[in-house]
Order: structure tokens, then C-alpha cells, then sequence
């Protein structure tokens, strides 16, 4: 399992609609692996995030997140701006 210090967490709510003023990568169809806040965590050092359009490959990377008891949720859309730091 890796350390929590290389995952951004950022609530999945921030992602349901896209943020005025920058440009987004729009993920669809995605099972999103959510922590015990509700959060979806993106690998720090990549800044990709922890989804999949398969529920089973989303279980898979599951794994190498640090959350006990992780959720999941399917988003039709997600939209990430590509600068991480704005939703941070």
C-alpha cells in the first residue's frame, strides 16, 4: 500500500460540473474510487486519477490506494481541470 502523501484527494462533488476559467479533461463513464470522506484521489506525482469505465479495474487500482474501506461511484462525466492545484 503506498504512503497517503502521494494521493491528492479532492471531493468528487468539485468534479460534477465543470470550473469557470480553465480548460478540463472530461472523463465519462468512470467508476471513481472514492475514500471514507468522499473524496476521489489522483496519484500525486502524475496527477492521474484513481478510475476506470470498468467496476473492476476501479476495484483493481483500489488496491494501491491507502483507505481501508474504499468506496465506489460511477460519474457520467468528471470533469478535471488540468491544473490539479484548482481544485486543491
Amino acid at each position: 500500500m503506498s504512503s497517503p502523501d502521494v494521493w491528492l484527494r479532492v471531493p468528487y462533488q468539485s468534479l460534477l460540473e465543470a470550473q469557470e476559467g480553465g480548460l478540463h479533461k472530461v472523463y465519462k463513464d468512470c467508476w471513481w474510487v472514492l475514500d471514507n470522506d468522499d473524496n476521489v484521489l489522483f496519484y500525486e506525482k502524475t496527477a492521474h486519477p484513481q478510475c476506470n469505465t470498468e467496476l473492476a479495474m476501479a476495484q483493481h487500482l483500489a488496491k494501491n490506494v491507502p483507505v481501508e474501506n474504499c468506496q465506489f461511484i460511477r460519474m457520467p462525466k468528471a470533469y478535471v481541470p488540468v491544473t490539479l492545484s484548482d481544485l486543491v
